[in-house]
């Protein structure tokens, strides 16, 4: 009774930032256009891109991507269109996001995507909670369609996708007319310093201790089947590129 009781305040606490700040996810962001999706892992260090990044159509980064700009922007660019997160401000869970609207809105990104559904994530109406609370209730977000939210679910179960794999699954369902992908390695290599400062075997080891946890070599293996497939439209960075033609 009290748990139900619990969940019901909950879900009016959700609903109120929900009916407030929440907008419809448009698929005309990526369709027909050419969008470079820039990850934390350290491949993006390698060649200073930084206005090649800027010169696509839409950026997108995910999670704590946008603070990579002020100290990397040679490297990574300056734009962001599309910031994909998780809504994992969590500073004792191993891959929290900070909610940075201050930042966000400093380097001008346009929309801020929960990497999620929220009425079918299990933690969904929790994470809303605290990014209205984390913006100071007047930051407005959009959701991942349930249809979308679904295929990378479905793709990786009972494992749960990454935000990059999300960001790269759904974006291709859009049907772009070009993706350029820098910055994400399946965790085949470290994390940018950056974005991550934990080893990267402590992620592997979170992972393997927790069986509905990311499963990086499903990702990878779902995502080189998508790029065979896809080779006229995605564009991989040298490392990743490298990583496909050898693994």
């Amino acid at each position: 009774m009290i748990t139900t009781l619990k969940h019901q305040i909950r879900k009016k606490q959700a609903d109120f930032y929900i009916n407030k700040l929440l907008y419809k996810f448009n698929p005309e962001w990526f369709s027909n256009k050419r969008i470079a999706l820039i990850g934390g892992a350290d491949s993006v260090l390698q060649q200073k891109h930084g206005d090649f990044i800027d010169d696509f159509d839409v950026v997108v980064r995910i999670n704590k991507g946008v603070e990579l700009i002020d100290k990397q922007k040679d490297y990574v660019g300056t734009k962001t269109d599309i910031l994909f997160h998780s809504f994992l401000d969590n500073s004792k869970e191993i891959g929290s996001s900070p909610i940075t609207v201050d930042l966000w809105k400093k380097h001008k990104v346009q929309h801020i995507v929960y990497s999620k559904n929220y009425r079918i994530a299990e933690e969904g109406i929790y994470d809303i909670i605290l990014f209205g609370k984390k913006s100071g209730g007047k930051t407005k977000f959009s959701n991942l369609p349930k249809d979308l939210y679904m295929k990378s679910l479905e793709a990786l179960a009972p494992q749960c996708p990454t935000t990059g794999f999300i960001a790269i699954n759904t974006i291709l369902n859009c049907k772009p007319k070009e993706l350029y992908i820098s910055g994400i390695t399946f965790f085949k290599t470290p994390h940018n310093g950056i974005y991550r400062p934990q080893n990267i075997e402590e992620f592997k080891k979170h992972f393997n201790n927790s069986p509905k946890s990311h499963n990086p070599e499903r990702e990878y293996a779902y995502f080189k089947n998508l790029y065979l497939k896809n080779k006229s439209i995605i564009r991989l960075d040298n490392v990743l590129d490298e990583i496909i033609n050898h693994n």
